[in-house]
């Protein structure tokens, strides 16, 4: 099912429905699939289906470094908020030692579209991030 996906045209929102309730069910347990998918996702025209598909993605922890960095990539090109902000759910529950942190919180303070909704996702990553960065190096001086 998560074929569906498959790069050669855009799924449905419908089509994406069925194959979120297919991932409830049977959710994908080969780390390369689950990267196919999310490469595959990342490739989809910003539409309500790519950030449903997104919102399917969350639900996995991600922390393989390449499906990372398609989501990282993808961040910057989303003309939609809610792509950005689903993308930002993915990376709150991924694994913060296979992101690469500082340039992550630059483009997401760089490319962030605006919003008149306040506080999100997008602010509670950036937050997030900056607790796991690794210690500074001591200064001398």
């Amino acid at each position: 099912m998560p074929g569906c996906f498959a790069p050669c045209r855009a799924p449905s929102d419908e089509e994406v429905q069925i194959a979120q309730i297919y991932l409830h069910h049977r959710p994908i347990t080969d780390a390369t699939e689950l990267r196919d998918v999310a490469a595959a996702i990342a490739r989809m025209s910003g539409s309500d289906a790519q950030v449903r598909a997104l919102d399917t993605l969350a639900h996995y922890r991600f922390s393989d470094r390449e499906s990372l960095e398609e989501l990282t990539r993808l961040f910057p090109l989303a003309k939609s908020v809610n792509v950005q902000r689903a993308i930002a759910g993915i990376l709150i529950r991924s694994d913060y030692q296979a992101i690469a942190r500082p340039k992550l919180v630059q483009t997401l303070r760089e490319h962030r579209l605006k919003s008149s909704d306040g506080e999100d996702s997008i602010d509670i990553l950036i937050r997030q991030l900056g607790r796991h960065d690794p210690p500074s190096a001591e200064r001398k001086g």
